[in-house]
């Protein structure tokens, strides 16, 4: 509601109200987020110190725009490949779910791939859909494992038997 306490759900909803909704489902509280001059400014400055309002210019008490939703949004996923040499091809990789995140919020474009990372990447490149055959989720990488060995023909790991998938793949694993 506003200060009076009416709720007015006719009423178009604010940048700073989006925030604050956003903040609070992500686990913020009022405790967690600071004060300042408004009800809304620890909310805001909490988002923009995690990346969340990077590249929004809006004023707080006006009407969130749909480009300003998506951008809130858009900013929740992989942080830390904002301003990276290869944004845009992680984020097309993603949007085709030929790769996904650690799972903490972050892409880590720097790491190594690793041998099961590699096998999801060309099981989604070929077609396999992520969700039929579970390779997202918690079990992602025994779901790899067992589609790249037991539904691929030939196997995608036909020739690596001695090989540590979890661990980053070698040229020669590659190859």
């Amino acid at each position: 509601g506003d200060d009076t306490g009416c709720f007015h759900p006719d009423d178009p909803i604010t940048f700073a109200e989006a925030v604050t909704i956003l903040m609070r489902v992500l686990g913020y509280d009022d405790s967690s987020v600071g004060f300042g001059m408004a009800w809304y400014d620890g909310y805001l400055a909490t988002a923009a110190s995690a990346g969340l309002t990077a590249g929004l210019y809006a004023e707080p008490t006006g009407s969130i725009t749909r480009a300003q939703a998506a951008t809130l949004f858009y900013n929740l996923y992989f942080t830390d490949v904002k301003g990276h040499w290869a944004e845009t091809f992680i984020e097309y990789c993603y949007d085709m779910k030929i790769i996904n995140g650690r799972g903490d919020g972050t892409f880590d474009p720097d790491g190594n791939v690793t041998g099961v990372e590699a096998a999801k990447m060309v099981l989604s490149a070929l077609g396999y859909e992520a969700t039929a055959y579970q390779l997202t989720g918690p079990n992602w990488d025994s779901n790899v494992n067992r589609n790249a060995t037991q539904v691929c023909d030939p196997s995608l790991y036909e020739t690596v038997e001695n090989t540590v998938m979890s661990q980053p793949i070698t040229r020669d694993v590659a190859a």
